[in-house]
């Protein structure tokens, strides 16, 4: 070997010598690869999604109309001889009680009926409002009660419901507040 080839770090024909690092091979990584980085970084967005995801549907859905005091509720009932409708769920609604409010209390022709029929309607959970749980023997949640101006229960309806059993089944009893056919709704 020549002091030439020494020089350029080379080898024998031009080879380059085992000790002398190549620009073809890969630099020697101080950390993490950047794969690591990247799928770290993915892993905390996907986290991250899915608390929120989570949290969204632990969000209790709005009750527009419905109002949390019972009392208040009977006395305007009593004024305009009308029932009331109180609802007791769990606080965070379960997903048994977000169905129930979805699907029969707040949707389209249940509201109708409820705006048509002027009933207060109440929401009432069951931490905040023992008493009333007592006195109304709720056991389970949700419960649905139908109560005349004097408190008095009309009807009760545990568990999950949908808007036609609602407004069929559960309001049935109301029938006697809706004027009679031809009888216009201003006249009572």
């Amino acid at each position: 070997m020549s002091d030439n080839d020494k020089q350029d770090g080379a080898g024998p024909a031009g080879l380059p010598s085992p000790s002398t690092p190549t620009s073809a091979s890969p630099p020697k990584a101080a950390g993490p690869s950047r794969d690591r980085w990247v799928k770290f970084a993915f892993l905390v967005v996907a986290l991250a999604a899915a608390g929120a995801i989570y949290l969204l549907q632990r969000k209790n859905p709005e009750m527009p109309g419905w109002g949390a005091d019972l009392k208040q509720s009977l006395a305007a009932a009593a004024e305009n001889d009308k029932k009331v409708v109180v609802v007791f769920t769990n606080s965070p609604m379960s997903k048994e009680d977000r169905d129930l409010v979805t699907s029969a209390l707040t949707r389209g022709s249940s509201r109708d009926v409820l705006i048509y029929l002027k009933y207060p309607c109440v929401h009432l959970t069951a931490k905040a409002n023992q008493a009333e749980m007592d006195k109304y023997k709720v056991r389970k949640l949700p419960t649905v009660l139908l109560l005349d101006s004097a408190g008095r229960e009309v009807k009760r309806r545990e568990g999950f419901m949908t808007n036609i059993t609602f407004c069929t089944e559960f309001l049935e009893k109301a029938a006697s507040d809706l004027p009679a056919p031809g009888a216009s709704a201003g006249g009572r």
